[in-house]
């Protein structure tokens, strides 16, 4: 499951956020007597602050929690064994276009940096400028140290009918359901932040929505989709090896 409970940083009582939701986790442990393995990423898009449309369809934890018990109990009913034979992984990177702000901006970023993120001169200028918030000014100083691509290492390990695949950013859903959906194994984890966590990686169609993972993210709009295919390419590799 990877969306969580946003009250748990007492932040937005009773709402979803991105990632995963401890207190469902909890209850259904107790429930039905098993362990859940949660992957840290491949989410964004189920958010209550979403002006996607039909993102918003559980906004609310309390509507949400039953439509995840079904979908675990029926995920648990079609259970089958697995083949776990050979072992097989792989690795290569990707070289991805850096995303670059224009001089204006850059100027902007740097003088609530000189002003200190928290300080209440910076706070104003963050206001004046329109920054989404500090975090927003501080990826455009960031990004502005940047060369103009860099390496996204992607590595997968594979047995039998399962596939583990490493992003070493948090990918959103629908990217983490396409890496799935055109891999060649029965059964594929999309781990996000592995072997390194550096931010978000939005989808091409949540880029021209902003928000706080767009604009942080280090990269060109379509890089996720990059990724997945890359990551799709390495599981096809090592389905060849098996």
């Amino acid at each position: 499951y990877q969306t969580h409970y946003g009250g748990a940083t007492s932040m937005y009582k009773n709402q979803l956020s991105a990632d995963f939701i401890t207190p469902f986790r909890e209850a259904a442990e107790r429930e039905m007597d098993c362990y859940f393995v949660y992957h840290s990423g491949a989410s964004g898009n189920l958010n209550f602050k979403s002006v996607i449309d039909g993102e918003r369809k559980y906004s609310n934890f309390i509507q949400a929690i039953d439509g995840f018990m079904i979908a675990t109990r029926d995920a648990v009913a079609k259970e089958s064994p697995i083949n776990t034979g050979k072992i097989v992984a792989t690795e290569d990177t990707y070289t991805a276009p850096v995303r670059h702000d224009s001089e204006e901006r850059v100027a902007q970023a740097k003088e609530v940096k000189a002003a200190g993120y928290e300080s209440a001169q910076g706070k104003a200028l963050i206001a004046k400028y329109g920054f989404e918030s500090k975090r927003d000014a501080r990826a455009v100083v960031t990004r502005s140290g940047m060369g103009e691509t860099e390496d996204i290492k992607l590595s997968c390990i594979t047995f039998g009918d399962i596939a583990f695949t490493a992003f070493p950013y948090e990918m959103f859903d629908k990217n983490g359901k396409d890496c799935r959906k055109d891999s060649p194994f029965k059964m594929t984890f999309v781990c996000s932040l592995t072997n390194g966590g550096h931010g978000y990686i939005p989808t091409k169609e949540a880029f021209p929505h902003g928000s706080y993972e767009v604009y942080v993210c280090r990269y060109v709009q379509g890089t996720g989709e990059a990724l997945v295919d890359k990551m799709v390419s390495l599981l096809n590799d090592c389905k060849s090896k098996a």
